[in-house]
């Protein structure tokens, strides 16, 4: 049994850190010590991971190959893959590791593209909170006052350009969009875009609540933790095709649309809205979709079989 766990970290405020911070959560909830560990750059963090440790799990498997060099014959690694950034690196860091968990189908995919294949691959998408991201039962959907919903404002992945062209096609008297962002320069209003600088999780978490589509023409997704919260919210989501998103979103859900164009995500959000209906039925929906398939209580399950599975290396 997996008592205890040291967890590496990256410095890092994207989508990576919330799934990091919630799985961290869980695990202490279920009794297992997690010793998290933040590394130096260049520094490799070896000297402070002992035999105690049940196993070394890291976030992302770039990691492995670049800090934890000489580890193999000590501690069982467990890494995440979540979307590719160094190709050099990568097959040394999926040696080292015992099990690799990839976040999505689609992330598998690219290892595969990358000719990296094992039966120590895993997928297990991400899970989300659902007591913490719940809907607002109280909110009436109101179709002549919408709320859209952009995080990441300003990371050009995220489709911030096309939110900005379809802020200036929607009608303002009837649409307005909250972004959230971590660069000054965006933090700005005009008619229809309002930004809200970068907030704690709970007021992220109030703000994303309290809106009716999630907006999110991303191009470069491993997962897309920000639509399977939407989900949880009960909020559908209008995205891109092309991205592991699609494993996410279906046509129950909300709308996949062509990334590059405007006058189909528009319409995608129109023909959402117009069907007062059909839109509360989806957002039902959502909410079904969420606690079926990306509950964090079906995440921690899967990662405790890999863990379980990972025998800790008898000492020489």
């Amino acid at each position: 049994m997996i008592k205890k766990i040291c967890y590496v970290r990256q410095h890092k405020t994207n989508g990576i850190e919330s799934y990091s911070d919630t799985l961290v959560s869980a695990l202490r909830n279920l009794g297992i010590e997690v010793i998290e560990e933040w590394p130096i750059p260049r520094k490799p963090i070896t000297t402070r991971i002992n035999s105690s440790f049940d196993l070394v799990f890291i976030e992302d498997v770039h990691l492995v190959a670049t800090h934890l060099s000489e580890i193999r014959t000590k501690t069982p690694i467990v890494s995440v893959f979540h979307h590719l950034m160094d190709p050099v690196l990568l097959p040394k860091s999926i040696e080292m590791s015992n099990a690799v968990i990839c976040v999505s189908e689609f992330s598998a995919n690219i290892l595969a593209r990358q000719r990296i294949t094992s039966t120590k691959i895993n997928v297990i998408h991400n899970g989300i909170d659902t007591d913490l991201f719940s809907p607002d039962v109280d909110r009436v959907f109101n179709k002549d006052d919408i709320v859209l919903f952009s995080p990441q404002f300003g990371i050009k992945s995220k489709g911030s350009s096309m939110v900005e062209m379809l802020s200036r096609k929607l009608d303002p008297s009837r649409f307005s969009i909250e972004v959230t962002s971590r660069s000054p320069q965006f933090f700005r209003q005009d008619q229809i875009i309002h930004c809200n600088g970068r907030l704690p999780r709970d007021e992220f978490i109030d703000l994303f609540r309290s809106s009716d589509i999630l907006l999110f023409p991303t191009t470069m997704e491993g997962f897309g933790l920000v639509a399977a919260e939407a989900l949880a919210l009960g909020i559908p989501v209008v995205t891109s095709k092309g991205t592991a998103v699609e494993e996410i979103i279906n046509d129950e859900t909300g709308a996949l649309c062509d990334p590059f164009d405007l006058d189909k995500m528009h319409t995608a959000i129109i023909n959402l809205v117009d069907d007062e209906e059909k839109f509360n039925v989806m957002k039902v929906k959502c909410r079904e979709r969420a606690l079926n398939l990306f509950s964090l209580n079906l995440m921690v399950s899967k990662y405790l079989e890999v863990f379980e599975q990972i025998k800790r290396p008898q000492p020489f």
